[in-house]
């Protein structure tokens, strides 16, 4: 079933299409000379640095992907709505999808409303051929 446009947003600004705050990583990395623990050799401290930085590292990958993964969720529900809404091929939608987002994704709400006014302007185009 096809979401609203209405629905995307409510669902965007609900965090629907972001992970849930405890997945998050920070952004932390120790120089190669800091020290865990003072009474542990210097050669283990670097090494503990290494497995830090390594596995926060792959963790911040993770994190990164999962975004990544929910915020093509919400491009895909967009792409499917204005296919669905304005009989536009899968190529279209993704095209004025893409256009309204690098034109308003500094303002999420204007990239929700923008979407049908592109895609309208579109249709209006495409049937004046």
């Amino acid at each position: 079933m096809c979401k609203d446009i209405i629905e995307i947003q409510k669902d965007y600004f609900n965090g629907k299409y972001s992970p849930p705050k405890e997945a998050y990583v920070e952004r932390k990395c120790y120089p190669e000379n800091h020290v865990f623990d003072e009474n542990l050799s210097v050669k283990r401290n670097r090494e503990m640095v290494v497995e830090f930085n390594e596995e926060n590292k792959r963790k911040r990958k993770e994190y990164n992907d999962l975004c990544n993964k929910m915020f093509r969720q919400m491009q895909d529900d967009v792409v499917e709505y204005i296919m669905n809404t304005y009989s536009f091929s899968k190529q279209r939608a993704e095209k004025i999808e893409s256009f309204v987002y690098a034109a308003k994704h500094s303002c999420m709400c204007d990239y929700f409303s923008y979407i049908d006014e592109i895609a309208e302007l579109v249709d209006t185009i495409i049937e004046m051929r």
